[in-house]
């Protein structure tokens, strides 16, 4: 059997690191007005960045079509495939897990979805486990089993530089009802059931983040850890160095947003990624 593993461009993913590990990422598109870019293909983090900060208008994301990932599987198997693992973001948040179920109806291989009910890094970090896992030999099953054990085991923590982003693309979820008293504070955010919710908040982006960390303590203690950012490296090293701190033997993994998830989060984003040991004996 030959095992290939697909994902979606709000992974976060390197260009490298997926190629490394034979990962095929189908890109959701970013619109600015009428003009439509694929994620990481017509347009990079950094340029999207830059064109955010001058564009009037705030940007929208969409999904890719169930034709895009059809034309991705078939392109797998052509190359030999026999299997593939597609492993995507929250199905709560974005259409692009129906799409790639849509796309996969009559294969003639087998394809299993996951539903990582996270994005970013939080769900790349998953995809690179199922990687590893078919590269060590691995089945399908072996593969998915371990993903999605993982991902029972991750938590993600984002403090946003501002909610209009968040609220422009209408993923701000369950926070929605406390949003007047967010005005003048900085909220923590994580996925919880697929939605975007409120954790705790703070008066200053660094006081909020350090609240997350001391929430992310509970977790403890830990497999791996993630930090990102967008526009906002110091501030993401200034948690990586923390998360070191207190886990010092525990492998961090960071990355920055990409053009898809910056367009809910918006410049100055700020986020990580903890990962619990499995429990003894699991």
């Amino acid at each position: 059997m030959t095992v290939r593993i697909v994902t979606d461009s709000t992974a976060d993913l390197p260009v490298e690191l997926a190629a490394k590990h034979r990962i095929e990422v189908v890109p959701l598109t970013v619109l600015f007005g009428d003009e439509a870019l694929l994620d990481g293909v017509d347009i990079d983090t950094d340029t999207f960045f830059e064109r955010l900060a001058r564009s009037p208008e705030l940007p929208t994301s969409s999904q890719p079509s169930p034709a895009a990932f059809r034309e991705r599987y078939e392109q797998l198997v052509r190359e030999g495939a026999t299997e593939i693992l597609s492993i995507h973001l929250a199905g709560s948040l974005s259409g692009t897990l129906a799409s790639a179920q849509q796309g996969a109806e009559g294969l003639d291989v087998r394809v299993e979805h996951v539903d990582s009910g996270l994005a970013s890094l939080a769900l790349g970090l998953g995809v690179l486990k199922a990687g590893r896992v078919i590269e060590a030999g691995g089945s399908l099953d072996e593969a998915k089993a371990q993903v999605e054990d993982q991902f029972s085991r991750t938590r993600a923590y984002f403090v946003l530089d501002t909610l209009d982003y968040l609220l422009h693309g209408g993923r701000i979820g369950r926070v929605s009802h406390v949003f007047g008293t967010m005005l003048k504070v900085k909220p923590v955010l994580t996925f919880e059931n697929g939605e975007v919710v409120q954790l705790a908040r703070a008066r200053t982006q660094a006081k909020a983040l350090e609240k997350g960390i001391e929430l992310a303590q509970e977790r403890f203690p830990l497999e791996v850890a993630g930090t990102m950012h967008a526009v906002a490296p110091e501030r993401m090293q200034a948690v990586a160095d923390r998360l070191h701190e207190l886990a010092p033997d525990v492998p961090i993994v960071t990355g920055t947003l990409g053009p898809t998830i910056g367009v809910h989060a918006g410049p100055g984003a700020v986020g990580f990624t903890v990962i619990s040991s499995p429990a003894p004996g699991g």
